[in-house]
């Protein structure tokens, strides 16, 4: 075995006392300046369990520790009382030494001074944030139940924490909090579904976006807490369990302010995950349950049908002073939540989006942007999960009524001058119906089969090739990309048989059969620009 000397040196150093710490504590009249100012020598003293300093910091400087750690400096030239005692001050304090930390439990006066920070004018400065989260997170893994009491019983600081979600460092500990197992104490429930509702206060707020947004990723993050999160379903079912915080998500939702309408969108997509999840836990969830959050979308879904249809009033300018219609962040937002509803087993809710012209009109806006990608992939989404979920009326309304499989073939028709962003995704969404039409019932017309024996089998053929020693086989997992629930795992087998690998076929003997077949010039526009490009040069390679 051989040994490291260097590292052999380093441990025997570190179970020596530090010279220089010893003799600090033997001066008479010694300040906490002097032993912040010997750096990592006095954090190495205090992990290594060095009782003289222990004694020299509890309880006699603890305060003035924390006060370097949430207070401003009041001389801002001095860079030691800026920077680097309250890093030292921090560093100090979250050492895991349990002697500190219980010394602040025993003494209210030092929690005091610690939540001082969150009284200070708005917007508090990030690095002493940063430091004062740090020391709570170390306060409530030391003693949740402790810390827990105090912010709840005291002063409303409990409160106080939610009214500074501008900070990202204040969310981060608030979500700790309330992620905490000791919410699992009937006593703290309550304050659990308090504290939440001051969260969703701070999205009506239009003076700090930070707040909004940070404000909907801690209840997104929430809510969608797996194994292990008790008090996780506890919130998820208070959000969409609430009907008065059910319509103020929605009427968020619709908000003209860009950052509200975006990261209320979060939040709803969170809770639609967690039905999902609960919709799996036979225990958890009945079949006549009554969740307000459905049943207000099941009453109010013709409001959406008529966000869907309103188009943006100010049109935007591109540099060369063409001007167009944007999409708008509402409509898309509508849209991706469309593509996960449809996923829930409500049968009432799958009905009336069948029955509304929301499905026609997406399937249109589809067609009308060529470049808005995320349009595309929203779109995508939606019409697997459409397939997937087994439901005549939202199938018809897709396929019949949207026309989608003609709006394919009418894209595929478009000449290589003219291809457009969304050919990618009619090629994916044209496999993915092709695969229904061959399960569930016959092609829709003559059209679509020489759509699929031609067009689709063309492009299959090209994204299988193999460049640079590898094979680009289109990819189409549902289960990975789109299904992230247990109930979907069931119906993976759903385009199990789709094989977009003709890797074989492109290594077997050519035919010459095949190679006629190369020669013959198509009849359809849109294959003859294809077959102009690619066989082109295939056939001088054989040749």
């Amino acid at each position: 075995m051989i040994m490291n000397f260097g590292s052999l040196l380093n441990s025997f150093k570190f179970l020596q006392d530090s010279e220089l710490i010893d003799s600090l504590l033997t001066k008479e009249g010694l300040k906490l300046e002097e032993i912040l100012d010997t750096n990592e020598e006095a954090i190495i003293e205090l992990k290594k369990g060095n009782q003289k300093l222990i004694g020299f910091l509890v309880p006699s400087h603890l305060g003035e520790l924390i006060d370097y750690t949430t207070l401003d400096p009041i001389d801002t030239n001095n860079q030691n009382q800026c920077y680097k005692y309250p890093f030292v001050s921090n560093e100090i304090l979250n050492s895991e030494c349990p002697d500190l930390l219980n010394a602040i439990f025993a003494d209210t006066t030092l929690l005091d001074r610690l939540f001082k920070f969150l009284s200070a004018d708005l917007p508090n400065n990030p690095i002493l944030a940063g430091y004062f989260s740090r020391t709570l997170h170390s306060l409530l893994v030391k003693n949740s139940y402790a810390l827990l009491s105090y912010l709840y019983d005291t002063n409303g600081h409990g409160k106080a924490l939610a009214r500074h979600l501008y900070s990202k460092s204040i969310s981060d500990i608030l979500e700790r909090i309330l992620t905490c197992e000791t919410h699992t104490n009937p006593v703290f429930k309550p304050k659990l579904y308090e504290i939440i509702g001051l969260i969703l206060e701070n999205i009506s707020s239009t003076n700090s976006p930070e707040a909004v947004i940070n404000s909907s990723s801690l209840l997104a993050s929430l809510v969608t807490k797996k194994q292990g999160i008790s008090c996780a379903l506890e919130a998820s079912e208070y959000l969409w369990g609430n009907e008065k915080n059910v319509k103020f998500l929605f009427s968020k939702l619709l908000n003209e302010e860009f950052h509200i309408s975006r990261s209320v969108s979060l939040i709803i997509q969170a809770l639609i995950n967690a039905l999902l999840e609960k919709e799996n836990d036979e225990e958890s969830m009945a079949e006549d349950d009554v969740i307000p959050m459905i049943e207000f979308m099941i009453n109010n879904f013709d409001h959406f049908t008529e966000v869907l249809k309103k188009q943006s009033n100010v049109p935007f300018t591109f540099p060369n002073k063409i001007e167009f219609i944007p999409l708008g962040e509402l409509r898309l937002r509508i849209i991706e939540i469309l593509g996960s509803v449809v996923r829930l087993s409500n049968e009432k809710l799958k009905d009336k989006i069948a029955e509304s012209l929301a499905i026609p009109i997406i399937t249109e806006l589809f067609a009308e942007y060529h470049w808005n990608s995320f349009l595309h992939n929203s779109y995508e989404k939606l019409v697997q999960n459409i397939l997937l979920s087994g439901h005549s009326g939202l199938k018809d309304a897709l396929i019949r009524k949207s026309n989608l499989p003609q709006i394919l073939i009418k894209f595929s028709q478009s000449g290589i001058e003219n291809r457009i962003g969304l050919m990618g995704h009619v090629t994916r969404i044209g496999n993915i119906l092709l695969k229904h039409f061959s399960k569930d019932e016959n092609p829709p017309n003559e059209d679509w089969i020489y759509f699929a024996n031609n067009y689709l089998s063309f492009q299959n053929e090209i994204e299988s090739r193999v460049l640079g020693g590898r094979s680009r086989i289109m990819s189409f997992d549902l289960t990975d990309h789109y299904m992230d629930t247990n109930d979907d795992r069931n119906k993976e087998d759903a385009f199990e048989d789709i094989d977009y690998n003709y890797e074989k076929q492109n290594n077997s003997p050519i035919e010459e059969q095949d190679i006629d077949n190369l020669r013959r010039e198509p009849e359809n526009s849109y294959m003859k620009n294809n077959w102009q490009i690619e066989n082109a040069q295939r056939l001088e390679e054989l040749d």
